[in-house]
């Protein structure tokens, strides 16, 4: 990544700070760039957990929970579909009560490999790699393959990327179920780690697709291709799950409700 991008965001996420009067604890990149699937024209998908100060929580006015902005490539303010850079920030109450039920979005922004400021508590982050549902991972990303599947189907067009994030949310729910793990978010070393069962002529196809992607032809309808229309279907049988909860509530809350204690008080668990 450029320098000067990393500044600019920077001083776009400082401008975010003074303007609603927030800390931001991290901002981090989730979306393709993280994934290592980026195109030449990919935006730049910045999310970050903020906290207020302690007074501002004691009120009868709740403040703003999430924090959506975006900007062109001139910086002026636009809709997130025209956007360069796309912000979506949560109250560190919303991000650790979505946390606690084990969300894939909060998941994915603490092992983000991108941070671009501050930084990720490691504390959050093991708790994340350890703590979460199976389950619920493995619905959400298989789900995510059926969205794009089925979006193929209604409009008859097949592109590169809907079929790589259609075997993106298939492989990460296989890789939840099959190692008990978090996925990466560098969906290569996904790819690679599946490299056995995928097969390898379908490892071939993905890995080509990936290249193609970055150089903006993924759009390009390459109709329905029996490799990855086959092996779909394989994969939705192999990450079918009846997975039930893990991990105790009140156990996660008490450590959840300790870690923003220290943050916000200034206290020791």
């Amino acid at each position: 990544m450029p320098e000067t991008t990393l500044i600019t965001i920077k001083n776009i996420l400082r401008n975010l700070e003074r303007q609603h009067k927030i800390k931001i604890l991290f901002a981090v990149e989730s979306g393709s760039r993280a994934w290592k699937m980026e195109s030449a024209d990919s935006d730049y998908d910045i999310r970050f957990v903020y906290y207020r100060p302690l007074k501002d929580y004691i009120s009868i006015s709740p403040k703003e929970q999430v924090i959506n902005t975006a900007f062109d490539e001139k910086l002026n303010p636009c809709t997130a579909h025209d956007a360069l850079y796309d912000l979506s920030g949560f109250d560190i109450f919303k991000f650790l009560h979505l946390l606690k039920k084990s969300n894939p979005s909060t998941i994915e922004w603490l092992i983000s490999e991108i941070v671009y400021l501050g930084s990720v508590p490691a504390e959050l982050r093991a708790y994340a790699e350890k703590r979460f549902d199976r389950g619920t991972l493995i619905r959400h990303y298989r789900s995510m393959a059926v969205n794009d599947r089925h979006e193929m189907e209604k409009h008859q067009t097949f592109t590169g990327k809907k079929y790589l994030y259609a075997f993106r949310g298939l492989l990460n729910a296989f890789y939840v179920k099959q190692y008990n793990q978090v996925p990466d978010q560098n969906f290569l070393r996904t790819l690679e780690s599946c490299r056995q069962e995928t097969g390898e002529q379908l490892y071939i196809a993905l890995s080509n697709l990936i290249e193609s992607k970055k150089h903006g032809q993924e759009k390009d309808n390459i109709g329905r291709l029996p490799i990855f229309e086959d092996t779909i279907d394989k994969f939705m049988l192999l990450t079918e799950t009846n997975a039930d909860r893990q991990n105790s509530a009140e156990e996660n809350e008490l450590f959840l409700n300790a870690y923003l204690q220290k943050l916000l008080l200034g206290e020791t668990a």
